[in-house]
């Protein structure tokens, strides 16, 4: 009996694919623990993950070991992340009239700052 080409690859393949499907299936029972939550925690957990795949991979790293309880949580550790690294603002200092720095000169001494 002759057996087409495509046929064993076919039943390799399927056989390939059943076992990843086992795989993942058992990876996401352990991972997921879907008896122990209820669907509103299963949906955050997975909308987690996907917010963690859209950082950088530094940032992900940094909001993680944090231990963010909600993805809430999460988007406010990046936020407090991003600012902490913003360049440092930058004020500029305009020249004073004489009059104007004599007029604060004497409110400092007022207040025994000068």
């Amino acid at each position: 009996m002759f057996i087409a080409s495509g046929s064993v690859s076919q039943t390799c393949s399927r056989e390939k694919r059943q076992e990843f499907y086992n795989r993942l299936k058992d990876l996401y029972l352990k991972w997921m623990q879907p008896e122990k939550k209820t669907k509103e925690q299963l949906g955050e957990a997975l909308v987690l993950e996907q917010f963690y795949r859209s950082l950088s991979p530094e940032l992900r790293v940094w909001v993680k070991e944090r231990n963010p309880t909600s993805g809430r949580e999460a988007a406010e550790l990046v936020e407090n992340f991003l600012s902490a690294r913003r360049g440092p603002k930058i004020f500029r200092l305009e020249r004073m009239s004489r009059s104007s720095a004599s007029e604060g000169h004497k409110e400092w001494q007022k207040e025994g700052l000068g």
